[in-house]
């Protein structure tokens, strides 16, 4: 069951270096940069779906609304720390752009089941990567700032939560 949580997090002080393995952080944060893209682009895709398919299914609509509400809540959390992470960095705001850019094209250009395969491709990555946190990687949130470690691992349990809405 999908079920869409608010999470509010103050990212004011939070390092950007925040787990004991500076790799993992590092790279983590480039995720966070990418989120942002992909959460958005996601929700679209699932709207115009849900558009297409009208009244016809309202079990699925009702999946596909918590869908969405579940990547908003992704896109708002992961951009409020891209605040911080821009500022640092603000190489990684352009590569945010970059790939929400690449989306909107994508999306505007490619058919709706192209885009629909597209992002139950990326929504299985994406439980893929959850598992990973939650099993091997979960080590490395050992000591973790725990703003850091919520975010994360908040993120990683709802993709699971709702890794069959775009299949």
């Amino acid at each position: 069951m999908i079920i869409p949580r608010n999470m509010r997090i103050d990212f004011a002080d939070a390092p950007l270096i925040w787990s004991r393995n500076q790799a993992f952080a590092t790279i983590i944060n480039a995720g966070s940069a990418a989120a942002v893209a992909f959460e958005g682009y996601l929700a679209k895709v699932m709207a115009r779906a849900r558009d297409e398919l009208g009244d016809r299914n309202p079990a699925v609509t009702r999946e596909i609304d918590l869908f969405i509400a579940q990547e908003g809540h992704h896109y708002r959390v992961h951009k409020a720390y891209n605040k911080r992470l821009y500022a640092r960095y603000p190489k990684a705001r352009a590569f945010e752009a970059e790939l929400s850019e690449t989306l909107r094209i994508q999306l505007e250009t490619r058919s709706l089941a192209y885009n629909l395969a597209f992002s139950a491709g990326f929504e299985n990555f994406a439980c893929y990567m959850a598992k990973y946190q939650f099993t091997r990687g979960l080590a490395y949130f050992e000591g973790a700032d725990r703003r850091m470690a919520t975010l994360w691992l908040w993120h990683a349990a709802e993709e699971f939560e709702h890794r069959t809405a775009c299949n």
